[in-house]
């Protein structure tokens, strides 16, 4: 055996050898122990700092996100707010630009039909029932009513002999009246006050009394105003005629004269004879926009006269005159 072996073996140095081995050992063991634990606190601490941050990071993600996304609804908000100012800003436009160019063809409407509006008989009449309104009490103006009355008989004999004949009887209403009126001019300014007169007299229902009078020229302008009205619908003079005699005349003549009427009617000319009756010159006829001009006449002497025939017609009815 080795010397050196030998000498540590002895149990003195040996003794102290191992012992001093021993403690170096635990030294070692406890340093290596309190390191790992601290490096465990570390580890442990560093972790849940990392979670926090985390949590933190993911908090101010969601915060970030839920104000883009209400910053995204406010300004998709704010574009469809402009949208609509935009939309509603280019409809004003249209709508404006579209009454501009209404009141435009408007306007060039009326100036085109100005321009074409050529003159008739009706439009140029002296005394028309355009020009008579009752008063304020329904009164119809003596004077100014035969004057109306009269007006159309040029026209109206140019159509024929039967027209003629219904003129005729007009003729003779008229002067009854206005001998009457020329007896007491203030007593019968109005067609009414002669009515009255005549009630309070108990003459009304005769023939050829002043009332009668009243009752057959409204009847009569009853047929003119069909008649016109027929006419504005394109029906030929002998048609028009026809139809307005059978609502007007027909059912207040005896059965005897009908017939008379309804065959004299159908020698009415042509509608553009009856042209030629409300032109002011015969080559007017020839030109396109006179027919149009001559029915907005017929059509605006007819309105005017349906009012005082329904003044008339009211009055007469609540007489009981209006079915003699």
């Amino acid at each position: 055996m080795d010397k050196s072996c030998l000498q540590m073996a002895h149990p003195g140095k040996c003794g102290f050898f191992l012992l001093g081995m021993f403690f170096m050992l635990a030294f070692a063991s406890w340093s290596l122990v309190t390191r790992s634990q601290g490096n465990i606190d570390i580890t442990v601490e560093d972790a849940d700092v990392h979670l926090r941050e985390e949590k933190l990071e993911r908090e101010l993600q969601n915060d970030n996100e839920l104000w883009y996304k209400d910053k995204t609804n406010i300004e998709k908000d704010d574009s469809i707010e402009v949208y609509k100012d935009e939309h509603k800003t280019l409809l004003d436009g249209i709508k404006s630009q579209l009454s501009s160019n209404q009141n435009i063809k408007k306007i060039k409407d009326e100036e085109i039909g100005k321009a074409e509006k050529i003159p008739t008989f009706l439009s140029t009449l002296d005394h028309s029932f355009i020009r008579l309104a009752p008063d304020e009490n329904g009164g119809v103006a003596t004077v100014q009513f035969l004057e109306a009355c009269a007006g159309p008989k040029d026209m109206m004999t140019m159509l024929g002999s039967i027209m003629g004949r219904v003129w005729a009887d007009v003729g003779n209403n008229i002067k009854i009246l206005q001998t009457r009126y020329d007896s007491d001019p203030s007593k019968f300014s109005t067609l009414q006050q002669i009515v009255l007169d005549d009630i309070a007299k108990g003459v009304a229902s005769n023939d050829g009394s002043a009332a009668m009078a009243v009752l057959w020229l409204k009847r009569t302008y009853d047929f003119v105003a069909e008649f016109f009205d027929n006419l504005r619908q394109n029906m030929e003079p002998s048609e028009a005629a026809s139809k307005a005699y059978e609502v007007s005349l027909a059912p207040h003549h005896r059965f005897y004269v009908r017939p008379i009427f309804y065959g004299a009617m159908k020698t009415l000319g042509s509608q553009r004879d009856f042209l030629l009756s409300m032109a002011l010159k015969k080559e007017d006829v020839d030109n396109p926009a006179f027919a149009q001009s001559a029915f907005d006449d017929m059509g605006e002497f007819t309105t005017a006269l349906r009012k005082v025939l329904k003044v008339l017609d009211d009055y007469l009815t609540e007489k009981k005159l209006n079915n003699l």
